[in-house]
């Protein structure tokens, strides 16, 4: 890749030089920018900061491929704000002004014109500035093949840089609308996602006694503020949430025979409660039985159930 040098325009207004790496590829209707940074962006820039090669009306789409250890990736713009990182995509409006902190760097920027996106969905605002993530479902999908692209881009003829362009806008937009089926809904919909996001981190950590919304809301990329607005739209809370996941846990772990080894101390403890009496009293607040009853009233099923076999094979 050839060595280029950009300008960043900082908050506090003053320009520096900007060491890094970067080439780029026309792919028919956009552009595959690869970039690879020596040190820390943390600034208000804009797209013709990185080429005047382009006007003001196309979108950013970041695919970061490796992240320094220097700290976290975030995007900033119209009041929102999103966390990247490793199989995160985050698209940006290169139209408008938007703040960007990141590490050190290893990663590709599509650049595509604002007009070919909204033609297919008019309410593309609702999906900026929102991470992606693309290490399953469609977007694992559009992220393989963008990377695919970029390594055997010389091997394309013209015509499939052109072909190839059209498919990558294609599967964006499709994964796009796909993603929570609601591509012309209103401004809901943003909450929608961080919301399908929220709740798919709890089932992966509703173990960890420390999960709550300080590390929700981290995770995501949003304040804290934020993240109770769009449970409460929904008329419950990231507590509320998360209690009920860990009581459903814990009576399943208590109905599996494979488990009857486990004390109810230790199935407590499993799922992310701090005191067994805490533990007890809200399980049977939920469910009218102490885990105790549950634990006993599954025994004798499974006595009765075993019972019934010998009966119907001997008799």
């Amino acid at each position: 890749m050839c060595e280029n040098y950009f300008s960043i325009q900082l908050e506090e207004s003053s320009n520096i030089k900007f060491c890094g790496k970067f080439k780029k590829v026309p792919l028919g209707c956009l552009n595959m920018i690869g970039c690879h940074t020596n040190s820390t962006i943390n600034g208000i820039r804009r797209l013709s900061a990185i080429s005047s090669d382009y006007k003001q009306d196309h979108c950013l789409v970041y695919l970061p491929i490796k992240m320094g250890d220097d700290g976290q990736s975030w995007h900033y713009q119209a009041g929102k704000q999103a966390k990247g990182g490793e199989r995160i995509i985050t698209i940006i409006d290169g139209s408008r002004e938007y703040r960007v902190k990141r590490p050190t760097f290893l990663g590709l920027t599509l650049v595509i014109p604002l007009s070919l996106l909204k033609a297919r969905i008019p309410r593309l605002d609702q999906y900026s500035v929102v991470p992606h993530d693309a290490s399953k479902g469609d977007f694992a999908i559009v992220w393989d093949f963008i990377i695919s692209t970029w390594y055997n881009y010389h091997n394309l003829s013209e015509d499939l840089k052109q072909y190839y362009g059209d498919i990558i806008i294609n599967l964006l937009t499709t994964a796009l609308k796909s993603e929570n089926k609601i591509c012309s809904a209103p401004e809901s919909s943003v909450k929608l996602m961080y919301l399908k996001t929220a709740l798919q981190y709890i089932d992966a950590h509703i173990c960890n006694s420390t999960l709550g919304v300080d590390g929700l809301a981290k995770h995501l990329g949003i304040k804290k503020r934020y993240l109770h607005e769009i449970f409460q739209s929904h008329s419950t809370s990231v507590g509320s949430v998360i209690r009920k996941k860990r009581l459903e846990c814990c009576y399943e772990t208590l109905s599996d025979k494979a488990m009857d080894c486990l004390s109810l101390t230790e199935i407590a403890y499993r799922w992310g409660f701090f005191s067994y009496t805490h533990f007890s009293r809200i399980f049977k607040d939920e469910y009218g039985k102490s885990p105790k009853q549950v634990r006993l009233e599954n025994a004798k099923k499974k006595v009765h159930k075993l019972l019934w076999k010998l009966e119907e094979e001997y008799l």
